[in-house]
């Protein structure tokens, strides 16, 4: 729910990855804010201590996007003293984080529909509008099992499973991965993309070994024990 981007230097290793300038962060920008209606937050509403700050010219753009963008009406006590003890490690507060530089603290903007307070999603903000569109087909109660790579390892087609009915989709250009942070990398694993030693302890073709597939979660301090 919560809404920020990440570093300008991220975007730019993708872009260089790839060797497609799209990727960066200043040709990026402009689709940022163009998805975004962002609500400036209500003071009012908020304790004294916990005044959100944000960087006006990433965020409070003119636009009716689809994805609603603001401050939650409430902010917890523990937010407050985290930010203070922060200041004393030299990790100063900063103007959100919707500028490409994540090093500092902020009060998160949110996904949350500003008067009903609902909270807005890529399904709501983004898949509704565009249900009744000639050039979209969604199938529903469908859960994809596997991407399929031919044979120069370029991804042709995706099987998946309607209600234990099994079958392939394939693709005329290209194919879009976005399951999540857990269902993504475990998708990929299972087709053969991530640490080789893994997909070999349960017998999965290695299409390409990326050691860090699958790796690197963190938990948060703020909801551990």
């Amino acid at each position: 729910m919560a809404y920020q981007r990440g570093t300008k230097q991220s975007y730019q290793l993708w872009a260089d990855a790839v060797g497609d300038d799209s990727y960066a962060w200043d040709n990026l920008l402009p689709f940022f804010e163009k998805s975004l209606n962002f609500t400036p937050p209500d003071i009012g509403k908020r304790g004294v201590n916990a005044t959100p700050h944000y960087d006006e010219a990433t965020v409070a753009v003119p636009g009716d996007g689809p994805l609603p963008v603001t401050f939650s009406n409430y902010a917890q006590a523990f937010s407050t003293w985290v930010q203070q003890g922060l200041k004393e490690l030299g990790i100063m507060p900063r103007d959100g984080f919707t500028s490409g530089e994540l090093i500092g603290s902020s009060f998160p903007l949110v996904n949350v529909h500003h008067e009903s307070g609902k909270r807005a999603s890529s399904e709501t903000a983004f898949l509704r509008p565009a249900l009744g569109r000639d050039n979209l087909v969604v199938y529903v109660n469908t859960m994809a099992t596997k991407v399929v790579f031919d044979g120069d390892k370029n991804a042709v087609a995706v099987e998946v499973d309607s209600a234990g009915f099994p079958y392939t989709l394939s693709a005329n250009k290209e194919i879009v991965l976005s399951a999540g942070a857990f269902q993504s990398p475990q998708l990929l694993m299972v087709s053969g993309v991530g640490p080789a030693e893994t997909l070999k302890q349960f017998d999965i073709p290695v299409v390409a070994d990326r050691p860090g597939v699958g790796q690197n979660m963190w938990v948060s301090i703020y909801w551990s024990p």
